[in-house]
């Protein structure tokens, strides 16, 4: 009889355990958004897509595809473009956890659109009348945020980008 015991509390001290691993690994992918957002923009706002109709709009390639991309320690990848159509700037974030559980791809991309929201106020934008934030999800289940500023918007988009990741800077 003790000895049902003894293995019970084990098997709950292991439950445990990896319960809290799991959680802090968790905790720590969710503080990684911010200044993965923080760097995937930067690098967006630095290699804006030209809107030509000639060619239509291309993804970056090579050294700015890589410096757009990033991917958390919880496996959430994510991928930042801006585009220019016309006189509008075409903000867009994708998100994919291939191998993770969709739950954190879905908690993930809600920290990003969070994330985007409040900048988006810090850069003078109203809560109601701001810029909307759309989501979707592609058949792949990739999860979509996009959202697009006029020139003005952009340039003050840039401006906070910029001191933001000044100030975060070693």
């Amino acid at each position: 009889m003790e000895a049902w015991i003894v293995v019970g509390f084990v098997t709950l001290a292991v439950i445990a355990f990896a319960w809290v691993s799991s959680v802090r690994q968790y905790q720590r992918h969710l503080l990684e958004i911010r200044p993965a957002v923080d760097r995937i923009l930067r690098a967006a706002l630095d290699n804006v897509i030209p809107d030509d109709p000639r060619a239509g709009v291309r993804p970056p390639t090579g050294p700015e595809m890589d410096r757009q991309f990033v991917r958390t320690s919880g496996g959430l990848g994510l991928f930042y473009t801006v585009g220019r159509v016309g006189d509008a700037f075409v903000h867009h974030v994708s998100g994919k956890a291939p191998g993770r559980p969709r739950k954190l791809l879905l908690e993930g991309m809600l920290f990003v659109m969070l994330d985007l929201s409040e900048r988006l106020k810090t850069c003078g934008f109203p809560e109601e009348g701001g810029p909307a934030l759309d989501i979707g999800e592609s058949e792949l289940g990739t999860v979509h945020v996009e959202f697009t500023l006029d020139a003005g918007q952009q340039a003050r988009m840039e401006a906070e980008t910029r001191r933001a990741t000044a100030r975060a800077a070693p």
